[in-house]
C-alpha cells in the first residue's frame, strides 16, 4: 500500500523510492539555498529551513 504520492501528479508512490535520488520529492530550501534534499542536510543549529518553493530556482529562494 503506498504512503505517500508525487509532488507534481499526485500519483500514489510507495516508499520504496525514498532516500534514492529518483523522485526529488523531499527538496527544501536550506539557509536560502534551493534544491537541497532533505535526508542528505545535516541539521545545524541556527539554519534557517523552508519547503521547497516552486521549481526551487535561486529566485524563488526564502
Amino acid at each position: 500500500m503506498p504512503s505517500s504520492s508525487a509532488l507534481k501528479s499526485s500519483v500514489p508512490r510507495a516508499p520504496t523510492t525514498c532516500g534514492t535520488g529518483v523522485c526529488f520529492d523531499c527538496l527544501i530550501t536550506v539557509n536560502g539555498r534551493p534544491n537541497q534534499r532533505a535526508y542528505l542536510v545535516p541539521a545545524r543549529d541556527g539554519d534557517t529551513v523552508a519547503p521547497q518553493e516552486g521549481d526551487g530556482r535561486a529566485d524563488l529562494a526564502c
